[in-house]
């Protein structure tokens, strides 16, 4: 269903201070664990505006508290980790992302700390996605369309564009193209056409509460490939 709650966000002072950096991510629901207050405010001020931006496309509220925790490792591939039912995300910090990430993603263009704000507003989506029934086997693929749309609209206009470049631009994308085999096994190719294929709706945000209701699923399938 769709969110129609309002996160009041409280206006913080000093933001130097760690007290208040926690009060900051209290307010939001969160409960942040990171190895500088810089990152936390970094963790909360992209946390503020996914919230906002999250309320204005229809992408459910996670339910709160929310521990989010920085991290030096986590298994090969993953940069950033929400675990299902268990109201925690893990992330890379910025530095170990940058030895992690790989050089020719589709996110590859985006400074250190960017690409580190944005994956925690993708796994954030995917905080409020879990919220939501499932009413096949796994609805992975419009769980992950809509994480990666998060992810990409919360960046800047010139920084969407750059993005939206480098895929595959004045094609049509239809519903057959995005699934979880896609997913699986080119992610970058699966984010690239999601994003397409989202602002080729006429209305990308009441599209993505189609998803998030339930009128629209996007899997067909569980991929259980290699």
């Amino acid at each position: 269903m769709k969110n129609t709650g309002r996160i009041l966000i409280a206006s913080i002072g000093i933001v130097g201070a760690s007290a208040a950096q926690g009060d900051q991510c209290a307010d939001l629901g969160l409960v942040v664990s990171a190895p500088t207050d810089a990152l936390e405010t970094l963790i909360c001020e992209s946390a503020s505006e996914a919230v906002e931006l999250f309320e204005r496309c229809n992408v459910p509220a996670f339910r709160p508290p929310l521990h989010i925790e920085v991290v030096d490792e986590l298994p090969e591939g993953c940069l950033g980790v929400f675990h299902c039912g268990e109201s925690r995300i893990d992330v890379l910090s910025p530095e170990h992302l940058e030895t992690h990430r790989n050089p020719e993603s589709a996110f590859a263009f985006l400074t250190a700390e960017d690409y580190f704000r944005s994956i925690v507003v993708h796994e954030l989506a995917h905080a409020g996605f879990d919220t939501l029934n499932c009413p096949i086997e796994s609805c992975i693929a419009s769980d992950e369309y809509v994480a990666y749309n998060m992810q990409v609209m919360f960046l800047s206009p010139d920084q969407q564009a750059q993005f939206a470049a480098q895929g595959e631009t004045g094609e049509t994308v239809s519903r057959d193209q995005i699934s979880a085999a896609i997913l699986f096994m080119a992610p970058d190719l699966f984010v690239q056409r999601a994003w397409a294929h989202l602002q080729q709706r006429e209305d990308p945000c009441g599209y993505i509460g189609l998803i998030t209701d339930g009128d629209i699923i996007l899997d067909r399938e569980r991929y259980t490939g290699p």
